[in-house]
């Protein structure tokens, strides 16, 4: 079967589903002769979004303790989480997690007020900028600011108040 006769199955299946019926091999919706077999799809669609919001809940957990802080708005949260709020089980408090910081200057440049550094926190390339806290076109929520930029070291701190320093390293 071709991959898009069988996307088309898929998309036929799921606008079946959303109407109350069933769709045949040949992709045409068919009224559903039997209740409880619309009652087992949609069973196994709803299984199947609490795995996907599980699996995304700990891609965020992970990201969040990777970059010190929320990385990305909870998934259903702007749509009111009506599936999540059916998913909600009460959460133990966890413990923070050290995660260790990746820091490494790519380069400065500039000159007085306009020195800037671009560094890498964590695999993410951000510029700074002499006097100014927060990187150059990050919003104020990012979770490292600027201490001092003294060539060839930069210095920043985490909202933790731990302070972390780079400098330029030749590479050959």
């Amino acid at each position: 079967m071709c991959a898009n006769r069988m996307q088309a199955m898929i998309v036929s299946l799921l606008a079946a589903i959303s109407c109350g019926v069933s769709a045949n091999e040949s992709g045409a919706a068919n009224i559903a002769a039997d209740p409880s077999v619309s009652q087992t799809v949609n069973e196994m669609i709803r299984i199947d979004a609490e795995r996907a919001l599980k699996a995304e809940k700990k891609m965020l957990a992970d990201a969040d303790a990777r970059m010190g802080g929320q990385a990305v708005p909870v998934l259903g949260a702007a749509t009111g989480g009506a599936l999540e709020s059916a998913l909600d089980t009460p959460e133990v408090p966890q413990e923070p997690i050290a995660v260790p910081v990746t820091l490494e200057v790519l380069g400065i440049f500039g000159l007085g007020h306009n020195l800037m550094a671009d560094v890498a926190i964590n695999g993410s390339r951000v510029r700074f900028k002499r006097g100014q806290l927060h990187p150059v076109g990050v919003a104020p929520g990012f979770p490292y600011t600027l201490v001092s930029i003294k060539t060839p070291c930069v210095k920043v701190i985490d909202l933790a108040k731990a302070e972390h320093e780079a400098c330029l390293v030749k590479k050959f």
